[in-house]
């Protein structure tokens, strides 16, 4: 069964009786509970349901997503994970050799490192996900130190700004916690990573913003950046992205 039918599903019972219960999905679809504890990931992630224990309720679209609302990262690594596969190999082909690239933390971004590794690049960041997918890399790696964040997998903080000041950029590639085309804005759920995006953005020629079609729509506690400054937005086709108007936006198949 399509992963869009399953949401049509999933999201016509809860109008119906206000709440799902993960083993009755599985049984009643046929598909395992793993399958539909992540369609409730995602379908949290676009702010369309709240996760309780052992399935789901209603909750506000409206919600803001700040930290206490985010996800883990772990959990976060099993939502769409093709689609952020595809951006992320997009990306990377944006990357010439010889270049200099910051490589923000997040699950968006992380993919990009599996190839890129191999290449005559520089590569800095701040995110432990990445050092963790190395493996005998040709490119030159620069972890920055600073204050570890766990939940994010990353290091933030005064020295981590103070490591990354001393280096220029070709690039930089950044993830988000949810971007609005009405409001041109993306978004974070908090300030601490916030201000390392905006510092590598400072240093860098080019910036990018990786997204999967989830975070359309979803309002962070902190504001980013306004849509139009980046120099392109890598994203999941969808029919409802054709429409928005940005010239930046860069759609992956």
């Amino acid at each position: 069964m399509l992963q869009s039918k399953r949401y049509e599903i999933i999201l016509d019972k809860l109008n119906k009786t206000g709440e799902v219960q993960v083993t009755a999905l599985s049984k009643e679809l046929n598909i395992s509970e793993s399958t539909i504890r992540r369609d409730l990931l995602d379908l949290q992630l676009q702010q369309k349901l709240v996760r309780v224990h052992g399935g789901a309720i209603l909750g506000s679209s409206q919600q803001i997503f700040s930290e206490s609302y985010e996800l883990q990262m772990d959990e976060r690594m099993m939502i769409n994970t093709e689609e952020k596969k595809k951006v992320a190999q997009k990306a990377e082909k944006l990357i010439r050799d010889g270049q200099c690239v910051f490589i923000d933390g997040g699950t968006s971004t992380v993919n990009i490192i599996d190839e890129l590794q191999y290449r005559d690049v520089k590569i800095v960041t701040n995110s432990e996900l990445i050092i963790k997918r190395l493996n005998n890399p040709v490119a030159q790696i620069t972890f920055l130190g600073g204050n570890y964040l766990d939940k994010y997998k990353m290091v933030v903080g005064p020295l981590a700004l103070m490591g990354i000041n001393q280096f220029n950029f070709d690039a930089c590639f950044l993830s988000c916690a949810g971007i609005d085309f009405d409001d041109n804005m993306s978004f974070t759920s908090e300030l601490q990573t916030l201000e390392i995006k905006k510092q590598a953005m400072k240093n860098s020629l080019n910036s990018y913003l990786l997204v999967d079609h989830s975070k359309v729509g979803v309002k962070g506690f902190c504001n980013f950046e306004t849509l139009d400054k980046f120099d392109g937005i890598l994203i999941d086709e969808t029919t409802e992205l054709l429409e928005n108007g940005l010239e930046n936006l860069i759609l992956v198949k």
